[in-house]
């Protein structure tokens, strides 16, 4: 496999991002959008499927980003997004990332085919049985 360097998604910020008033906190907020892209690439969570991401911060900077949840949504590919105050942690299945003094996370949204699922376990069984005898 050929590997290479650089973000795996590159793409121009959409117009309705580049309209906003610039001020630190929409500077965040691309910050964090770039965080859970990388995030999305480094999972290997392809274009077309849903994630699921959270951050963690305060409650001022939460309502900040539900008044733009819309557009992270359809930017980061998010089936939803969790909020949760400083003191409260992300769940353990998500992949965390910092940003700044806040904590961005994502969790792969994937369908689980049951057929394939079960092939894969008697597999293993058969594998297991076998290193046993």
């Amino acid at each position: 496999m050929i590997g290479f360097e650089g973000n795996l998604v590159v793409s121009d910020w959409p117009v309705a991002m580049q309209n906003i008033p610039k001020d630190y906190k929409i500077a965040i907020l691309m910050d964090m959008i770039t965080g859970w892209r990388n995030l999305r690439a480094e999972q290997k969570v392809r274009p077309h499927e849903k994630a699921h991401i959270a951050i963690q911060s305060n409650v001022s900077f939460n309502n900040f980003v539900k008044d733009y949840e819309h557009l992270v949504k359809d930017l980061v590919q998010a089936e939803s997004i969790i909020y949760h105050r400083d003191d409260n942690d992300i769940p353990e299945d998500y992949v965390t990332q910092m940003v700044v003094d806040m904590k961005i996370g994502l969790k792969a949204h994937r369908e689980v085919n049951k057929k394939d699922l079960l092939a894969q376990l008697e597999k293993q069984l058969v594998e297991e049985e076998n290193f046993m005898q």
